[in-house]
């Protein structure tokens, strides 16, 4: 019976998945930079016909391990380069994320409770589009995810301890060829931590375990030792230096931020940041009466550790810490279900109603520049949702019925987001000026595309071409056989000036101009 209504649940979850984080996803091109990046990588292993070395524009790339890309280059080569295959790893792992979520709260909630804290989490903005994108953050949750949920069954049956840690390794193995050796560290500073509060470090002092781990260096080991071979120092600076040590201790790629980095980033946790206040007290109060559980006080952990990890960081990108929260989602379910003071729950959802009319006022009185102006009763109409979705939710808030408020802010978070999918983010797609580039120089014949002073890997996966870039107008060299396509900003003067007088001006969109010189044959 019990593993029936568990079926029924995860059933529930992979179609409520597929509305949140799938369908839809071809109706808009991949977004510049980490969408059209990661996926000109994938492509690439295509084309240079080697699963092992990634390549980029041409060049090897060592900034991230290969699992991803394995999957999304096989998926693409057997169905097509199309924007939904592209997009449905991490559509695919979204959906497993809410799994797992429920069966880690399954340990320790009613399954009531566990599957109303997937759906807090699925609905939330911030989960629901980045499983949206063709990136990887949602396998890594997954395996991070996985890593606590068999370290708990573990924990739970000591008669079982080996069995569970096999498959940790499993999953911290699969965490490493996803992120790095921070698929590793994620969950396992946060274990030693938890057994250190609970005085039994003990626990994790046994030859099995040990065992576990060198299966876990076995199976990573191949990749990261064929690359060190082939590569050498090359490799190791890049992926075991700059963008792993060097990434916390210093700033990569210039993706900085002040220390309080992270406390704008909770706000896309919307609507449901705004019970946290509630949150907080129903575990303060747990803790004041001695009766915090394990599995609080090890989601408290993980939340505040990944939290100051990053934020003490030199990096700093708002997906650092999308693994907290699942745990949030878990503990906020349970807290709303659990008879939160009457007052406390209608002052969340005051706040949450007020901040929603905040953002349709912004957005009606607001300046846009052109030509965003034309589209400013579409941005209207997406924030006026979320304030329609508020009123009922601040309804069920007062008369005290959690289920129902639930259950009315993730039907009316569906709703929002397959207006931004099927209406929003299709109508924006004019406004993609390297969309309208690649329209203007795709070609059969040879080119060579250059981009001054710029960074489009959209050119580079759409085109199916290198680009080269220039950061100086010493730096740009002229094909002699081959026609040339030049990008420049339009706010550069010199630039635009210098290729006036030597190019054809092909298009001039909102930020950049492409210039045509014809080959010097």
């Amino acid at each position: 019976m019990g593993r029936g209504v568990t079926l029924k649940r995860i059933l529930i979850l992979i179609l409520f998945g597929f509305f949140f984080f799938l369908f839809g996803n071809h109706h808009f091109t991949l977004f510049d930079n980490s969408e059209t990046n990661y996926s000109c990588v994938a492509k690439e292993i295509v084309h240079t016909g080697d699963a092992l070395t990634m390549h980029y524009n041409g060049q090897p790339w060592f900034v991230h391990p290969p699992l991803y890309f394995w999957l999304s280059s096989s998926l693409c080569r057997l169905l097509g380069w199309t924007e939904f295959n592209l997009r449905f790893w991490e559509g695919l792992f979204g959906i497993l994320g809410l799994i797992v979520t429920f069966l880690i709260g399954r340990l320790f909630f009613a399954p009531n409770t566990a599957m109303l804290g997937a759906m807090i989490l699925g609905s939330s903005l911030y989960y629901s589009i980045i499983s949206r994108l063709a990136i990887f953050d949602t396998l890594l949750n997954v395996f991070v995810l996985l890593q606590v949920l068999f370290f708990w069954k573990a924990y739970r049956n000591p008669p079982h301890t080996d069995r569970y840690f096999l498959a940790y390794a499993f999953s911290a193995a699969l965490a490493v060829l996803t992120k790095g050796p921070f698929g590793l560290l994620h969950a396992g500073m946060v274990i030693v931590l938890f057994l250190l509060l609970k005085k039994n470090l003990k626990f994790l002092i046994k030859r099995s375990i040990f065992g576990c781990f060198l299966l876990m260096l076995l199976l990573i080991s191949p990749w990261y030792g064929y690359e060190l071979f082939h590569h050498g120092w090359a490799f190791f600076n890049v992926a075991l230096k700059d963008y792993t040590w060097f990434r916390f201790f210093g700033v990569v790629e210039n993706q900085t931020g002040p220390w309080f980095y992270y406390f704008p980033v909770m706000l896309l946790f919307f609507p449901w940041i705004f019970f946290l206040p509630g949150t907080l007290v129903s575990s303060w109060k747990q803790y004041r009466l001695k009766n915090l559980s394990d599995f609080s006080l090890f989601s408290w952990l993980f939340i505040l550790v990944t939290f100051l990890f990053f934020s003490f960081a030199g990096t700093k990108l708002p997906n650092y810490i999308f693994s907290v929260f699942p745990f949030l989602s878990l503990l906020m379910a349970a807290s709303l279900l659990d008879n939160q003071t009457p007052k406390l729950l209608i002052t969340e959802t005051v706040f949450l109603a007020l901040f929603s009319l905040s953002l349709v006022l912004i957005t009606i009185y607001i300046p846009l520049s052109a030509p965003y102006v034309m589209d400013r009763s579409l941005i209207i109409f997406s924030c006026s949702i979320l304030w329609g979705v508020s009123l009922p939710a601040l309804f069920f808030g007062v008369i005290g019925r959690p289920s129902q408020l639930i259950g009315t802010l993730v039907g009316g978070m569906l709703v929002w987001l397959l207006f931004m999918v099927h209406v929003f983010f299709p109508v924006i797609e004019k406004y993609k000026e390297s969309k309208d580039f690649v329209a203007l120089i795709a070609r059969p014949t040879p080119y060579t595309l250059i981009n001054y002073q710029g960074y489009s890997p959209y050119l580079m996966y759409y085109l199916n071409h290198p680009v080269v870039h220039a950061q100086n107008l010493s730096e740009i060299s002229l094909h002699p056989t081959q026609d040339t396509f030049i990008i420049v900003p339009n706010s550069d003067p010199k630039a635009v000036g210098w290729l006036d007088s030597h190019a054809k001006l092909l298009k001039k969109c909102i930020e950049r101009s492409l210039y045509y010189i014809d080959s010097l044959r």
